[in-house]
């Protein structure tokens, strides 16, 4: 979905040019407002459910479902290569957006029968909003009651901003993206002799929200000059399992968040800027609001199992502490190992914070606990290689 508001082109190749107003500063007739405004509100919806009854002497019942959704929104307001007059000038970029998923699935086994269900939601969604003034722009912005000011920029930059503005209200820059996704996920079996129920849910989201005023600007901004950038994500995520059986029952929910999100408000470099009043604004804000519900049931006479599994994500402050305590138990081990006369005692050091990192992130329950396994293999297979060259029957073992 791409959605566009804009007066001029920021292209300096099309040479195109916009004239609004006059370009008499003391001509009052032909000043007013002027809004520029593109929105995006997108509603999805995807629904899965099933379910499957299976009688006989030895059936087997499965019944798997998936709702998926894939979105791409590209949502911008600008003004671009134009010369402007007017009192008061708002541009606003608004991207919205919502996405609710329910996938449930049910396997009935019944006689001496197996019943297996599995459902799972996928979200995937690229959320670009812009509000910007572009190259090569010239806006003068005059105030009715209190007299004129201009001022003039240049800039060679194709995605920069030139502009001059001076007003009553000033100009406003305005980029808000806003998202939610609630997906809810259940899959439920059940059998005479086994059971096995499963769901998952995935979201990535990737939102890039900017407001700006390009290099090599000159701003007389009246009473104020608004940059503000704002991204508000909530994404809910419920997942359940059950599986019920006289023998054996297991089942598993997993929930998996992706965020990446970049809110950026800024003023170009080799700017001129002042305002009076209520002066100048330049805000980035982030909103990110994650939770995660999930839910195993598993009931049999003789086993069951059943586990729930939330994908987590350490933050930076965790990070420092992890490295710091990598740190002090790598020191620790290497005198321990020194002391002992380990051979290679090096490789055999960095075996201990290969494996440290790898347990630490296991526990964190963070995804990148898998390189640090890697990186400890690739340790283990150094010592047995060195070890091979005293006892060449090791050398199976490297291979």
């Amino acid at each position: 979905i791409d959605t566009n508001a804009h007066i001029g082109s920021e292209k300096i190749a099309e040479n195109y040019e916009a004239n609004i107003g006059t370009t008499d500063t003391n001509d009052k007739s032909t000043v007013g407002k002027i809004t520029i405004e593109a929105k995006d509100d997108a509603k999805l919806s995807a629904n899965a459910g099933g379910g499957t009854l299976q009688v006989s002497g030895a059936g087997v019942a499965s019944s798997l479902g998936a709702a998926v959704e894939v979105l791409e929104k590209n949502v911008s307001a600008y003004i671009g290569k134009a010369n402007i007059v007017a009192n008061e000038i708002d541009i606003d970029a608004i991207n919205q957006g919502e996405i609710i998923n329910t996938a449930s699935e049910l396997a009935i086994a019944v006689s001496n029968g197996v019943g297996l269900s599995g459902a799972a939601s996928e979200n995937f969604v690229t959320q670009n909003t812009k509000a910007y003034v572009a190259n090569e722009s010239q806006i003068t912005i005059i105030e009715n009651n209190s007299g004129t000011s201009t001022a003039d920029s240049n800039s060679s930059d194709g995605d920069s901003t030139n502009n001059n503005v001076t007003g009553v209200n000033g100009i406003s820059i305005k980029a808000q993206g806003n998202f939610k996704s609630l997906p809810v996920v259940v899959g439920a079996g059940v059998g005479s002799l086994a059971a096995g129920g499963g769901a998952h849910a995935y979201m990535d989201f990737e939102g890039n929200t900017s407001a700006y005023v390009g290099d090599g600007a000159t701003i007389t901004a009246g009473k104020k000059l608004e940059i503000l950038a704002e991204n508000d994500l909530a994404v809910t995520v419920g997942e359940g399992a059950a599986a019920g059986s006289k023998y054996v029952s297991g089942n598993g929910a997993i929930g998996l968040v992706d965020v990446d999100n970049s809110t950026h408000a800024w003023i170009g470099k080799q700017s001129s800027i002042t305002a009076q009043a209520d002066g100048i604004t330049v805000k980035a804000d982030d909103y990110t609001n994650i939770k995660t519900y999930n839910e195993t049931l598993g009931g049999s006479q003789y086993a069951s199992v059943g586990a729930a599994v939330q994908v987590n994500n350490i933050s930076k402050a965790e990070q420092l502490l992890m490295w710091l305590l990598t740190l002090i138990v790598t020191v620790v081990f290497y005198f321990i190992l020194d002391y002992f006369n380990t051979a290679n005692i090096v490789p055999s050091t960095i075996s201990v914070t290969t494996s440290f990192l790898a347990v630490y992130l296991t526990f964190r329950r963070c995804p990148t606990y898998a390189l640090a396994y890697t990186a400890n293999d690739i340790v283990l297979i150094v010592l047995w290689v060195l070890a091979s060259f005293d006892e060449i029957r090791y050398v199976s073992v490297v291979v």
